[in-house]
């Protein structure tokens, strides 16, 4: 369907038809002489709807009338607009097999406003709810499952924020500094936000199925690795293993959300960056990825992870970047589509954890590795890891006085 009747419009977005031939009487709406809307109408009604809490009606119309505003352009504002079933939420959770406070609690953990019982469900809704319902038929606690992902709502929020907020400094600002009337600009911007949402929801969509697939492959290999070890086929140690590397930017991205210009924290991304690049390939390291708060690295040999660990602190405080701290663990490990993974991994990023700021430390196998020239390790102890079943010891790392 790419047209609605009035009636059809009003139904879709939880309106009464009164309410459409106001939005008509005023000039946000132009049906054509059959009394027909494009779906996209769906747009323009409910930002309508949303601007007139604060703005009467009238003075929408008087705007329009005066040809200082029109909704024309909202019409490719969003590329899908939503419509709303005829189910409400509290219908459609009485066969989800959880209370409705369980689907509050969802929204609160996803960090979106949580619908009330008698308010029709949102079609882009459908999916998810769905999914409830089939996680709760295999016996799941659902929002104790899920709220072990509150991390989701934030971030998808935070991409959320950072898609609009650079297309605003991308495509707005700089129109708006130019002297472009505000209603001329959204003429010219609203199509591109349209026509490049597809795109944004399929990279997206492979970017999440991407990392989802490395961490199933990172937990499926600890499990088959202590799997062999348990069954007496455990792999004879490395004469002379690799090592991996986490570092850790304490508050890094949280930078562009606190008082720094977005230019700075764009500098400030830029210099963590070289350095890292610089320090690793000088010592025969390679940056695997780069992760939230830090970077993971692969070394060929131990040592020569260490000395680039100290190298980049150092590099990172004499510039006056955010201080960072590493965690170094040398052991075998399986390569995968340029990923690497195992315990010797997961190890590895448990003790960058355990690190304090400007701090190196490492696991007892970097360094059996033995101390390159000028570093020495100082031994912190039998530390227990989050994660780890038993205390490993740990020495810190630091150049010889």
């Amino acid at each position: 369907m790419t047209r609605y009747t009035l009636s059809e419009l009003a139904d879709r977005a939880g309106m009464t038809l009164d309410e459409v031939h106001a939005f008509i009487d005023a000039g946000v709406l132009e049906p054509t002489p059959d009394q027909t809307v494009p779906t996209t109408a769906l747009n323009r009604v409910r930002l309508a709807h949303a601007l007139k809490q604060n703005i009467p009606l009238d003075d929408l119309a008087r705007a329009i009338e005066a040809d200082s505003l029109h909704f024309r352009f909202v019409d490719a504002l969003f590329a899908n607009p939503v419509p709303l079933e005829h189910q409400t939420y509290g219908e459609f959770v009485k066969g989800l097999g959880i209370s409705f406070d369980d689907l509050e609690q969802l929204f609160a953990i996803w960090e979106l406003p949580a619908p009330s019982p008698a308010q029709r469900v949102r079609r882009d809704d459908l999916q998810m709810l769905e999914a409830l319902r089939l996680l709760s038929e295999q016996g799941i606690d659902v929002p104790s499952f899920l709220g072990k992902a509150r991390f989701l709502g934030e971030n998808m929020r935070r991409l959320a924020e950072s898609q609009v907020r650079s297309f605003i400094t991308e495509m707005v600002e700089p129109q708006l500094a130019a002297g472009t009337p505000i209603l001329e600009v959204l003429e010219k911007i609203a199509p591109m936000s349209g026509a490049i949402q597809p795109a944004g929801e399929e990279l997206v969509g492979w970017l999440h199925w991407r990392h989802f697939e490395a961490a199933v492959v990172h937990q499926a290999v600890q499990l088959l690795e202590s799997l062999m070890e348990q069954a007496g086929f455990a792999p004879s140690r490395p004469a002379h293993p690799p090592a991996i590397a986490f570092l850790d930017v304490g508050g890094y991205t949280r930078l562009p959300e606190e008082d720094v210009a977005d230019d700075e924290a764009a500098e400030l991304a830029a210099g963590l960056t070289r350095i890292v690049w610089s320090a690793s390939h000088a010592r025969g390291g390679r940056p695997v990825k780069f992760l939230g708060d830090g970077v993971m690295f692969h070394f060929d040999q131990p040592r020569e992870a260490v000395l680039s660990a100290l190298d980049i602190i150092q590099r990172l405080e004499e510039e006056s970047l955010p201080t960072a701290r590493v965690g170094i663990n040398a052991g075998p490990v399986v390569f995968r589509d340029g990923d690497y993974f195992g315990r010797t991994v997961n190890l590895a990023s448990r003790i960058v954890d355990y690190a304090r700021p400007k701090e190196v430390l490492v696991s007892e196998d970097v360094v059996r590795e033995a101390p390159p020239d000028g570093v020495e390790f100082e031994s912190i102890g039998d530390i227990a890891l989050k994660g780890v079943l038993e205390p490993i010891p740990l020495y810190r790392a630091r150049e010889r006085a």
